[in-house]
């Protein structure tokens, strides 16, 4: 008997939602005024300049890796255990519908938030 590879891929997507989000959540949430403080203590400054220059679309990058992550994992997951084998799509046709669903789905709470 033969693992499934959509299980990988579930198991995968959901790793990767998982990071990507608490990713973002980190890249949110860190507090600028420790940052700064290590900064100077490290003769850094440039660093931080950088760091709040950079954090903002480094988290929408990760929210929106989330995104996908988290449209696979579904679409993977609703393949896996709905479809019987003999009628499932490929792998990639999964892959690929679950992240144009995550996509979209990041792209409409983008707009209404």
């Amino acid at each position: 008997m033969s693992i499934d590879p959509l299980l990988g891929v579930t198991l995968g997507a959901l790793s990767l939602a998982s990071l990507a989000a608490l990713a973002a959540e980190a890249l949110r949430r860190f507090s600028r005024s420790e940052l700064e403080d290590i900064c100077e203590r490290r003769q850094r400054l440039d660093r931080f300049s950088e760091v709040m220059r950079r954090h903002g679309p480094a988290a929408l990058g990760a929210d929106l890796l989330s995104a996908v992550g988290a449209g696979v994992f579904v679409a993977a997951l609703f393949s896996l255990v709905m479809v019987p084998p003999a009628a499932r799509q490929p792998v990639e046709t999964t892959i690929a519908a679950g992240a144009i669903a995550g996509e979209l789905g990041a792209a409409i709470f983008r707009t209404i938030k």
